[in-house]
């Protein structure tokens, strides 16, 4: 099977006091300070200083170049934000009892649905390692039989990697195993237009970029 291309690394979380945020307000000081030095240097030497002019220009080149960095830091964070994960409930018995749901009979910390089993992992991998994840447990990265089996998923809301991927944008949609994608109902939406690879959110699929780091969920027949 062909491997996706690849696409950006995901950027870390958004903690009140991760490394992003700190360099961020540091560059903002880091403006404030050179913006009143520019008006001290201003009084002092006068505005038609040659120092003053030279001065104030190199100063507003670093001030461009830091604004600019910390808006592509920005950015890189929202996206990863868009897709972050967050920690998986285990559903409830009366869960259990409307939906099919069961451990039984899976093994350890997996849920049984309808002849299938399925690990939900909070670790957070890109597509590639998410596969190989899924392999070394002798199963498969998720793969839909129908919409209820999506409707299944739903119950557990943090954004995971499928087995569903293309080779480029004109490609078409297929699982692990070379099968195309096609259960009616069920549409694939954008999230990021370079995207190759699909993750599930809620009872939605969306394609994004292979490289961000998610959660994934593993798949496996029970018989």
């Amino acid at each position: 099977m062909t491997s996706p291309p690849s696409g950006r690394s995901g950027v870390g979380t958004d903690s009140p006091f991760s490394p992003w945020r700190i360099f961020v307000v540091t560059l903002g000081l880091l403006l404030l300070v050179l913006l009143v030095s520019i008006q001290l240097l201003q009084e002092k030497f006068g505005s038609q200083s040659k120092l003053w002019k030279f001065t104030a220009v190199t100063l507003g080149i670093f001030c461009l170049a830091l604004l600019t960095t910390a808006g592509f830091l920005a950015a890189q964070v929202t996206q990863q934000q868009e897709v972050s994960p967050s920690p998986l409930p285990k559903p409830s018995h009366n869960t259990i009892s409307k939906t099919g749901c069961d451990w039984d009979p899976c093994p350890g910390d997996w849920i049984g649905f309808r002849n299938s089993c399925y690990l939900f992992s909070n670790d957070t991998k890109n597509w590639r390692d998410s596969k190989i994840a899924c392999a070394t447990l002798n199963s498969s990265l998720l793969w839909l039989d129908n919409q209820e089996e999506l409707d299944f998923l739903g119950l557990f809301s943090h954004p995971a990697w499928t087995g569903l991927y293309r080779n480029g944008p004109h490609s078409s949609w297929q699982w692990e195993d070379g099968t195309a994608f096609s259960i009616h109902g069920i549409t694939i939406q954008e999230k990021q237009p370079e995207g190759n690879c699909v993750f599930q959110r809620t009872d939605f699929l969306y394609y994004y970029n292979c490289e961000i780091l998610i959660g994934f969920t593993c798949k496996q027949r029970t018989h």
